[in-house]
């Protein structure tokens, strides 16, 4: 078994891979160390070099250069753009690297495929960061339904409340706005969900509908008196809950320096975040983006036995994370992510009880790296709760959602091998 930290590449070094993978190296530096760094952006390079005291020659301004060289690290961890997935996994699973790739995978059926089937091939481990599976709130769940007290499960009704803020910050004014850049919000935002549904009830999904559309952040419903930019116009300080100065604005000066903040501007001063917010994407009016993907999207399923869910995800929330509910035969379990409760059909009492967590994703993101780095020291691939294969079936249900969203029919999703 491999002594002392594993070794990583970053390729990609922007908000996940630098700012996120990153900082868990050096909060955790018994664990991980990061090697070299590959960013188009000389200001993300110049960043990797200062934080992990990277030489000259570890810094690479894209994948093809990082992969050009013999294998540097024991994993490599892709976070790069969505399109921009498949090609550096493929190279980095050829050169014997083990990958961590950041959700999703990749934004077709068969690209998932190829990478599913090249990790086979190359015997290397690749975990796509579906981290919901890690985090112990849903493990604390997942154990519930095992303990049979729910009995059969019938139906599920989950919801991602994607939060007003967070929408307008990634996927209105951000690098998920358009799916010809990106991919599709219910593939960039719910391949998580699709994941989680799987990962609880324990069976394929065989059928799906889903309806949904972008029906508010759009030119016709913008106020008359809206200018295109938020630092010039005159409803941003009282009278729009999406205002960029003052969402921004507030963070930073209560010191909050963190995603989203270090998105807009690598410089907090607000002299330095107004000139971000005049000249930038994210000082932009909501009404007035170049975005296309959709700000609300419902989607039913069917899986084996006639078990049902509905999912649905909305930008119109605030303060809130995801809300699950499985019904079943003896009762009720539902969440709000950090409180479970359970009503028994029997005994007609309610219990219920707290799942503390902290860090990224109810704690997931630290449970899921640490259990990945166990998974490359001691070659045993059981250590991980998801494999390629499962997060292959998870996107197929998104891409099949996105078919059925746009064709306006049920989809039906075909019986693959098992890998």
């Amino acid at each position: 078994m491999k002594r002392g930290p594993i070794t990583a590449v970053l390729c990609g070094a922007g908000n996940r891979g630098l700012d996120g993978y990153g900082k868990y190296a050096l909060e955790k530096p018994d664990q991980l160390r990061i090697v070299a760094a590959a960013d188009p952006l000389e200001a993300r390079r110049e960043l990797a070099r200062e934080r992990h005291s990277l030489s000259g020659d570890r810094l690479f301004s894209d994948w093809e250069s990082l992969t050009a060289e013999s294998r540097l690290a024991d994993v490599a961890i892709v976070a790069t753009p969505d399109h921009l997935h498949v090609e550096p996994t493929l190279r980095l699973l050829e050169l014997g690297y083990h990958v961590l790739l950041e959700k999703p995978m990749a934004l077709n059926e068969a690209d998932c495929a190829r990478l599913v089937e090249k990790s086979r091939q190359t015997d290397r481990i690749l975990t796509v960061c579906h981290v919901l599976r890690y985090a112990p709130y849903f493990r604390s769940m997942k154990e519930f339904l095992g303990s049979g007290k729910l009995g059969q499960v019938i139906t599920v009704r989950h919801f991602e409340p994607v939060n007003f803020w967070r929408f307008t910050h990634s996927f209105v004014r951000g690098n998920w706005r358009k799916e010809e850049t990106s991919s599709p919000f219910i593939l960039a935002k719910a391949c998580h969900d699709f994941d989680l549904l799987c990962y609880l009830v324990e069976r394929d999904c065989l059928r799906v509908s889903s309806f949904g559309n972008l029906t508010y952040f759009r030119e016709e419903n913008r106020p008359t008196e809206a200018t295109s930019r938020c630092l010039d116009c005159p409803l941003a300080e009282n009278d729009c809950p999406f205002s960029a100065t003052r969402y921004y604005g507030g963070l930073l000066r209560s010191g909050h320096t963190e995603w989203p903040v270090n998105v807009v501007t690598q410089t907090f001063t607000e002299e330095a975040l107004e000139e971000a917010l005049r000249t930038g994407p994210y000082g932009r009016c909501v009404y007035r983006c170049d975005n296309d993907v959709v700000d609300h999207q419902v989607v039913n399923l069917e899986f084996e036995g006639g078990l049902t869910a509905s999912f649905t995800a909305a930008a119109f929330t605030d303060h809130r994370v995801r809300e699950t509910e499985i019904m079943g035969s003896r009762g009720c379990l539902r969440g709000n992510g950090s409180r479970l409760e359970f009503d028994d059909f029997l005994t007609r009492r309610t219990e219920s009880w707290e799942v503390k967590a902290t860090g990224l994703h109810l704690g997931g993101d630290d449970v899921m790296l640490k259990n990945f780095f166990h998974a490359v020291r001691s070659g045993d691939r059981d250590l991980l709760q998801t494999g390629p294969e499962e997060s292959l079936w998870s996107h197929r249900i998104a891409f099949a959602a996105e078919e059925s969203r746009r064709l306006g029919k049920t989809v039906s999703l075909k019986t693959i091998d098992k890998f």
